[in-house]
């Protein structure tokens, strides 16, 4: 298991990257693309270039029209008890999907589920405790819905809508969050604890000390101060 830090936006803006470089690597091509809704993760050319069978899995049948023409596309919970998959994938991956989840433990149970032996996957998710997702769990969704319009006012939310927020099974590399995905038969390939994020963009004190905050973090990391995290997993053979 590696456990690193970085920059959020390096990997924010590397994570198509990042899934294509496993997906060459390890030869991946039963795909599913958790929570995707709208944006899928990959763009239909590179999945039709290489031959992927790519789906994009979804509890919002509207969020699933959004998304282009070309996807398989899956209405379905994932986080339900008796979740039917017919398909055993080799790659699942999302991107903030998780902190919308209200029973982690059965969504990461239907994942490993649903990988074959020795299956790969990838989640990208904001940490507590970040402040500005504080306010965000604990405020109602009316008042974070202005708060959100409030700091990202050209955020387009048809097409990036905004959704209620959990947290759970948010953090960083911490011994318990390890644990835990260990517990449920996983093995942890890597998790990369993330720091920065831009929500203060528009009040350039407080962005600035938050600048100097990440930077002395990147020196002196900290699982238990990120913002994000990225953790990549394997379903552990011995557990099929």
């Amino acid at each position: 298991m590696n456990i690193s830090y970085e920059k959020t936006k390096t990997v924010w803006s590397g994570y198509e990257n990042i899934l294509t470089s496993l997906i060459e690597k390890h030869k991946l091509s039963r795909i599913c693309d958790i929570g995707g809704g709208a944006n899928p993760i990959l763009d239909i050319e590179y999945i039709t270039k290489n031959n992927l069978s790519y789906s994009v899995l979804d509890i919002s049948k509207d969020e699933l029209e959004k998304a282009p023409k070309g996807y398989d596309k899956i209405v379905k919970d994932i986080c339900s008890p008796n979740i039917e998959i017919q398909e055993d994938y080799d790659f699942i991956f999302s991107k903030m999907l998780v902190e919308h989840i209200k029973d982690a433990p059965q969504l990461h149970k239907n994942i490993h589920q649903m990988l074959c032996d020795g299956g790969i996957a990838v989640h990208f998710f904001p940490t507590l405790y970040t402040f500005p997702f504080i306010i965000n769990l604990l405020f109602p969704e009316s008042l974070t819905f202005s708060i959100l319009k409030l700091f990202q006012p050209k955020r387009d939310l048809y097409q990036t809508a905004k959704f209620p927020a959990y947290y759970k099974w948010c953090y960083g590399p911490v011994n318990k969050q390890i644990n835990r995905f260990q517990e449920l038969g996983y093995d942890i390939i890597e998790y990369t604890g993330l720091y920065g994020h831009d929500y203060y963009k528009r009040f350039s004190v407080i962005q600035l000390i938050h600048k100097m905050k990440v930077n002395y973090l990147l020196r002196n990391p900290n699982p238990f101060f990120t913002n994000f995290s990225m953790v990549v997993l394997s379903k552990s053979v011995k557990s099929s």
